[in-house]
């Protein structure tokens, strides 16, 4: 999943869901989940699915790169939907529409929510070295993610990754994860002895204020409250 495209999305949109507070968005994509849950009913899961597409074109986002995103949790479902074909495809088809739905749900959020604003959110209900770890884990990712690139970029120029060459590719896939691993052990460290020399007790990132509501909110309020009362009447 390309991070640096999520945080771009999110930090340079102007709709309104950008400019809604992130506890109302949250709020909003946990209301779709529920719904989600409650609904077994493939039409209402499809119908769902189209509204969010619909979203986000209506949010000016790059509609089929976000829902191409939601590839890594379709292949997993369509792991364990196939598992489950017992003569109906209805049911394999609902759990496939389940996850992509939701995954889907939560896309909207990160593409259209700054991330120190989810943090800020976290770190009022969690505690403060786990909303830390977090955040740090977040940010590591990107550096490791900027890694791996140089590395494949280093390969690829000194022996190159090829089809053919499927043993050749499987030795220098094992180099670069050997590599990013012995980097994420180092990265680690030295974070860890910075805070240390810093007197780190906790509660060390300085995270943005929440939000106070604004006319923007209403939005994903009232939507939050249609997909409840969707599923209640058609779900």
């Amino acid at each position: 999943m390309d991070l640096y495209f999520i945080d771009y999305l999110a930090s340079n949109g102007h709709s309104f869901f950008h400019k809604a507070s992130a506890v109302s968005k949250m709020i909003f994509s946990m209301s779709i989940i529920i719904a989600i849950i409650m609904s077994n009913r493939p039409s209402f899961l499809a119908f769902l699915l189209l509204f969010l597409l619909l979203l986000l074109k209506v949010l000016k986002q790059p509609v089929l790169k976000i829902l191409a995103m939601t590839f890594y949790v379709a292949v997993f479902a369509i792991i364990f939907a196939v598992s489950q074909i017992s003569g109906s495809f209805l049911w394999p088809l609902t759990i496939i529409l389940k996850a992509i739905t939701a995954a889907l749900s939560v896309l909207i959020v990160l593409t259209t929510t700054n991330y120190f604003d989810i943090f800020a959110i976290l770190a009022r209900f969690l505690p403060k070295l786990i909303a830390d770890s977090l955040f740090m884990t977040y940010r590591s990712f990107f550096i490791l993610l900027k890694e791996l690139k140089n590395l494949i970029m280093a390969v690829k120029v000194k022996r190159g990754l090829s089809p053919r060459k499927i043993f050749t590719n499987l030795k220098s896939l094992g180099d670069i994860l050997g590599v990013l691993f012995i980097h994420a052990v180092d990265l680690s460290s030295r974070s860890s002895e910075i805070l240390a020399i810093r007197g780190y007790k906790g509660g060390m990132a300085k995270y943005r204020n929440l939000r106070r509501f604004s006319k923007y909110d209403f939005a994903p309020l009232i939507l939050s409250v249609a997909a409840l009362l969707g599923v209640g009447i058609f779900g």
